[in-house]
């Protein structure tokens, strides 16, 4: 027998995105103090970069990619589609869950890579 899904009040929900927020925001304050914000001389072949860690997987995907798929379109479109998701999860939810964690885990990946390889 599946499990019951008790309906959360308004309050309730706001209570716990806010809560969500603000741990997230948590840990991307204390990753960006922790972590140096310019990658060391010996990972970039002896070129300074003075790029955030934030913005390290665009830096990766320019040395692969032209600069106007890699810095333009790659992150207007994921900008897009993380706006447009509340609209297309009514309809289809499981569906469109699966293709969030696929985006931001995709997203996540090239952030560590561009850290780790640049």
């Amino acid at each position: 027998m599946a499990p019951v899904r008790k309906n959360l009040s308004r309050e309730e929900l706001i209570r716990r995105e806010l809560l969500a927020a603000l741990a997230g925001i948590n840990v991307v304050v204390l990753f960006a103090v922790l972590i140096p914000a310019v990658l060391p001389l010996e990972r970039t072949g002896g070129e300074q970069v003075p790029a955030p860690w934030i913005f390290a997987g665009v830096q990766w995907l320019l040395k692969y990619m032209p600069p106007v798929w890699a810095g333009v379109i790659l992150p207007v479109a994921v900008a897009f589609f993380l706006l447009g998701f509340p609209y297309v999860a009514k309809k289809r939810a499981k569906a469109a869950e699966t293709v969030l964690w696929t985006v931001l885990a995709a997203a996540a990946l090239v952030t560590i890579l561009g850290y780790l390889l640049i």
